[in-house]
């Protein structure tokens, strides 16, 4: 029984060694799709056509985006495959972001603007 044991764990030997080794020369990581990079630029586009540009916190995140979709294809250029997907993903997320902070702002003025109306009405109203 000993001599078993000492067989398999020699034998498990050159198995894990195998397994070390595979794992530090794993397949370079892909480039991101030209799709990616067109959806990213969509939503750039979009986020510009929402009126991004106009508010303030809105406009920070969308140049952030711009930024970021540069230094993508700074990556992609070099081959640095996961950092540009990595940068294509927060680029997205930040146009997004750039485009909904844009809605909010708008929403939020409308908002502003029918309680305003609301207060001159009741205003109106209430005089004999």
């Amino acid at each position: 029984m000993r001599i078993t044991s000492k067989v398999s764990r020699v034998g498990s030997l050159p198995l894990a060694l195998a397994v070390l080794v595979g794992c530090a020369t794993a397949a370079p990581y892909p480039p991101p799709t030209t799709g990616q990079v067109a959806q990213v630029e969509g939503a750039l586009a979009a986020a510009r056509a929402a009126g991004a540009e106009l508010d303030e916190r809105a406009l920070r995140h969308l140049r952030l985006a711009e930024v970021q979709l540069t230094e993508a294809k700074q990556y992609l250029a070099v081959g640095q495959n996961r950092a540009a997907t990595q940068m294509l993903v927060q680029a997205e997320a930040d146009a997004d972001l750039s485009k909904m902070l844009e809605r909010q702002a708008e929403a939020t003025a409308e908002a502003r603007a029918a309680e305003s109306e609301l207060r001159e009405t009741k205003a109106t109203q209430s005089r004999p």
